[in-house]
């Protein structure tokens, strides 16, 4: 149909002649059945090609619209074209639904008489329909949604449970086929039963790996890192507990049994006769030693960083500097990490002599390592070096410790010159986190100014190391560093006065918090209680400083805190630690208790303290004995103090 544009109505309009007086009178007289108007309007209509009867409502509307003198003729073409464009749009709208469909129609029919209201009737009866139809497809949608989850978990079930009949027969690879298309039929919407089915096709690898063909650990460690992967420690803690629990086992499995390939590998790789393959054997024996002693507490791994140290020792027979001198310094970093960990371990001079000789390795292998040859292995090595000298420092004394946590200082600022944030983000995040360590100890160490730079140093250091190291990406890394950069500005406000000094233990308790959300006791037990324990000494000294209801509710925080620790560093499992923060404990209830005038508090604080001192005693601590017989006496004084308020004296 061709359509007529507003600019040809009004022309026809015109051509017959309608003055916009004669408009007018139209308007008033739109019902009118006789007259000379009535012809004009009835040939307006056939040049239109609308009926008389909607032309007649064209006049009605500007009556009802009351349109002034002057616009009647606009306004009239403007009607006229709109009513055209409807009859158009209509005579092809076409509804699936056959009764919309028909109310379409019939829509369109009312308006070609001219029925306006009549028309808008069926056009909204019309819209009901689909909009019914809408809601009935969208919940046939859901439905259908709901079925194929419905089937796909089923379709799952009887995947994984032929996963089970294969494990019944042993048949372990077919098991790990049918747990991991298990995974995939479930898709990624169900993370709970995908996480599940991964791990159990991974536990099928492991069994095959260890009983029939060592590869397939390898498998299983994959595909338990694809779990892990796919599952949040904060959305999903218990399933990303179980599949790390699952990677230490498969890793462990696959230590062992490199282990043994080595060993069988030395057995026709002999010195005499394959003296540079024996000596990358050892190496990589060491190397696996050391990773699994790394891995495992106690006497058991004590013995494998031992049989590493061997190792190590043995290659570097072969590897010498004048031979192979690159090799020989991987060995010798190698070794210093090896002795480093059993320093780590080792207390007293045995501890001590071990970090010794890590020293001497890690330098060793920098007289290969140099920066103009091998720059990220020079910057490597500077690190460990530096974690060494901060281990030695921390556990010496006045000036020589200061001299090798100066040492470590300069080996962490040596390595920074390679690790630098733009290409190597995450070993600089790292070595600036070291760097702080070091930089803190110092500052402990350190009195007046000085001391207070060298704090200021270890603060910048945190925080650059945190721009990398962000909750999202790397949550246990940000959590350690948010605890360390709690101890640099707590040890800060401690040594600073007025507002500044409480604005920095302000935010060392915001640093402990921060640690305390990835740090919890489900997840890191030892680290929370060690958190909640340096929580409570920041919430003690801002309480001892603050004084009234205000300083006695954040003393309050802190006995909250030092409680919690104590729930996991029990005099039993961890007796050092049980007794470090017993003391705070009973230190903070003294206090507390001074404060509101509660002997029973103080007393309680007293009792805590004791045994602290007890403890010392029996386990032969003497060193001890002159501070908690001037504390305990203290604490007396107190007790009599308050009982004399009591008594009104």
């Amino acid at each position: 149909m061709l359509r007529i544009k507003d600019s040809q109505v009004r022309d026809i309009i015109i051509k017959r002649g309608l003055s916009e007086a004669e408009i007018a009178a139209l308007v008033r007289a739109w019902w009118s059945e006789e007259g000379p108007l009535v012809e004009k309007l009835a040939e307006i209509s056939r040049d239109l090609g609308t009926t008389q009867s909607a032309t007649r409502n064209f006049f009605r509307i500007l009556g009802t619209e009351d349109v002034p003198s002057g616009k009647l003729l606009d306004a009239l073409a403007d009607i006229a074209e709109r009513h055209k464009a409807l009859l158009q749009r209509l005579a092809v709208l076409n509804p699936e639904d056959e009764a919309a469909r028909e109310r379409v129609l019939a829509a369109r029919s009312a308006i070609g008489r001219g029925d306006y209201d009549r028309a808008d009737q069926f056009l909204a009866e019309a819209e009901a329909l689909e909009l019914g139809a809408i809601h009935q497809a969208e919940e046939l949608e859901r439905q259908a949604r709901d079925a194929a989850s419905r089937r796909r978990h089923s379709a799952a079930e009887i995947l994984a449970e032929r996963g089970e009949l294969a494990l019944a027969q042993r048949g372990y690879l077919q098991a790990a086929e049918h747990f991991e298309k298990a995974s995939e039929v479930i898709g990624a919407s169900l993370r709970v039963a995908r996480v599940n089915y991964l791990n159990r096709c991974a536990g099928a690898l492991r069994r095959h790996g260890v009983e029939k063909d060592g590869t397939a650990l390898q498998d299983s460690i994959a595909i338990l890192r694809r779990a892990l992967s796919e599952v949040s420690r904060e959305q999903l803690p218990q399933d990303w507990a179980m599949t790390q629990n699952n990677l230490g086992i498969a890793l462990a499995e696959q230590g062992t049994r490199t282990r043994g390939g080595y060993r069988a590998a030395l057995e026709v790789r002999t010195r005499e006769h394959l003296p540079q393959q024996w000596a990358a054997t050892q190496n990589n024996l060491g190397a696996a030693l050391a990773e699994q002693g790394t891995r495992t507490g106690g006497g058991e791994g004590a013995a494998l960083l031992a049989e590493a140290v061997t190792a190590y020792r043995a290659a570097l027979e072969v590897r010498t500097r004048e031979q192979l001198p690159q090799d020989w310094a991987m060995t010798q970093n190698n070794l210093g990490a090896a002795l480093r960990n059993q320093g780590t371990r080792t207390g007293g001079g045995d501890g001590a002599a071990l970090l010794a000789e890590a020293v001497t390795a890690y330098r060793a292998a920098l007289e290969v390592r140099t920066r103009e040859q091998l720059p990220q292995d020079w910057a490597m090595t500077q690190n460990n070096l530096g974690i060494a000298l901060a281990e030695q420092g921390t556990r010496t004394g006045g000036a020589e410790g200061a001299a090798l946590l100066a040492d470590a200082v300069t080996a962490y600022r040596a390595a920074l010159e390679v690790y630098t944030r733009e290409q190597l983000p995450q070993d600089w995040a790292m070595t600036q986190n070291n760097l702080g360590i070091a930089l803190r100890n110092q500052g402990t160490r350190t009195g007046g100014a000085e001391g207070a730079a060298l704090l200021a140093e270890a603060v910048t250091a945190y925080r650059a190391a945190l721009e990398v190291r962000t909750r999202e990406q790397l949550p246990q890394q940000w959590a350690m560093t948010q605890n360390n950069l709690g101890a640099a500005l707590a040890e800060q406000g401690t040594r600073t006065g007025g507002a500044e000094g409480a604005a920095l233990l302000a935010e060392a308790v915001t640093a402990y918090r921060a640690a305390l959300e990835v740090r919890t006791r489900e997840q890191l037990p030892q680290d929370w209680a060690m958190t909640q324990n340096n929580l409570g000494i920041a919430l003690a000294e801002q309480g001892t400083r603050t004084g009234g209801a205000e300083g006695a509710a954040l003393l309050a925080e802190a006995v909250t805190a030092y409680r919690a620790a104590l729930e996991v560093r029990t005099r039993e499992q961890l007796p050092q630690d049980w007794a470090m923060t017993q003391n705070n404990l009973g230190n903070a209830l003294v206090i507390l208790g001074e404060h509101d005038k509660d002997v029973e508090r103080v007393k309680e604080g007293r009792r805590l303290v004791n045994a602290v001192f007890d403890f010392l005693m029996q386990t032969g601590q003497e060193q001890y004995r002159l501070h908690f017989d001037e504390r305990i006496r203290e604490i007396d004084g107190i007790i009599a103090g308050v009982e004399s308020l009591d008594r009104g004296g």
